[in-house]
């Protein structure tokens, strides 16, 4: 049987998404203005614009949106075209909870824009894929292979319902 683990945003993430929204706001006003601009000027507000609402708009589709927790596996969910990604419980070694500090990607990830969603590291885990929407209440699964960091709603009650699945295995 699934559970299911809404992920939870912090404010550092809505607060960067508002402002980018609002300055894409603010140049397509500009761009359609009532003073006329020089066709170069409405050329380049338009394409920042342009740029500004696909770099939301990938923000919003890679952020995830749940974990699904099976008997088998941990599914981050997020919204197509990205793929979801799976952990399969048995490769699961460690699982805590951890409030994540400043984070740097290290790889293509959009940080801050919804969430986050790609290759970081920091001092405290060094490398590690972050699917989650907030630093704060971060979730670390670590395999022999890799650490992942995510962030459901619940942090303890996650981190609960796992001990169980292990405990029982």
């Amino acid at each position: 049987m699934k559970k299911y683990f809404p992920a939870s945003p912090d404010s550092a993430v809505w607060m960067v998404t508002l402002i980018l929204a609002g300055i894409l706001v603010l140049l397509l006003t500009l761009a359609a203005g009532t003073a006329p601009l020089p066709p170069k000027a409405v050329v380049t507000l338009n394409s920042i614009s342009g740029a500004l609402a696909v770099i939301l708009l990938v923000g919003w589709l890679a952020k995830p949106s749940r974990y699904e927790v099976s008997d088998t596996s941990i599914s981050i969910v997020r919204t197509w075209p990205f793929r979801n990604i799976s952990v399969p419980i048995s490769e699961i070694h460690e699982v805590h909870h951890l409030s994540l500090g400043p984070v740097i990607p290290t790889g293509p990830t959009l940080p801050y824009v919804f969430g986050y969603a790609g290759e970081f590291q920091n001092r405290q885990l060094g490398d590690f894929l972050f699917f989650g929407t907030g630093r704060g209440q971060a979730v670390v699964l670590t395999t022999d292979d890799r650490k992942y960091a995510i962030s459901p709603a619940n942090p303890k009650r996650f981190i609960k319902h796992m001990n169980e699945l292990t405990d029982r295995k």
